[in-house]
């Protein structure tokens, strides 16, 4: 359901801005064939794998990755508050991850 209201907000978008801005339709087809595609079917294959619980957890580095490929792609800077908030989801990747081992006290 996300993906539809995202896809439907991206064209009322381009629908509203076509003198700002050219998009052609293969522009639209590649960003779906790539963006959308190509990511759901590695989102699936990798719940068939290894289980929801487990996958579920990389979803919280999608704005750490969204605002990488944006310094990246669109030269972007990144902001201390940015910083902050990728350093606090990849510890918390980590740390669900790395089960309870980290919390677990070792016995002399």
């Amino acid at each position: 359901m996300r993906l539809f209201i995202t896809a439907a907000i991206f064209v009322v978008l381009v629908a509203l801005s076509r003198d700002k801005f050219r998009i052609e339709r293969r522009d639209i087809l590649g960003l779906a064939a790539v963006g959308f595609v190509l990511g759901y079917l590695i989102w699936y294959n990798s719940v068939k794998k290894v289980g929801n619980a487990k996958t579920a957890i990389y979803s919280n580095l999608t704005p750490v990755f969204t605002a990488l490929f944006a310094a990246l792609i669109l030269g972007e800077s990144f902001r201390p508050r940015q910083l902050f908030g990728a350093a606090v989801i990849l510890t918390g990747v980590y740390l669900t991850r790395s089960g309870y081992r980290f919390f677990v006290r070792r016995r002399p």
